[in-house]
């Protein structure tokens, strides 16, 4: 495959797997169960980094509040 093909395919397989999709994505990376594998992998830390950042976001603002700025 030539690189741009390749660069652009990743591109929007890890999109997807940001935007949380990653179920649509493993759906078409099936055919490789290790393509597959990992895609999943990813989605769940992309899922634990949205709610580590929400944890983060939220403390951060009670912490401001208590030193009322």
């Amino acid at each position: 495959m030539k690189k741009p093909l390749v660069e652009n395919l990743f591109g929007k397989i890890m999109g997807r797997l940001l935007k949380g999709q990653a179920k649509k994505v493993v759906k078409l990376l099936q055919a490789d169960p290790e393509l597959a594998r990992l895609a999943k992998e990813t989605g769940e830390a992309s899922e634990k980094l949205k709610k580590a950042l929400h944890k983060a976001e939220k403390s951060n603002k009670e912490k401001m509040k208590k030193l009322g700025i």
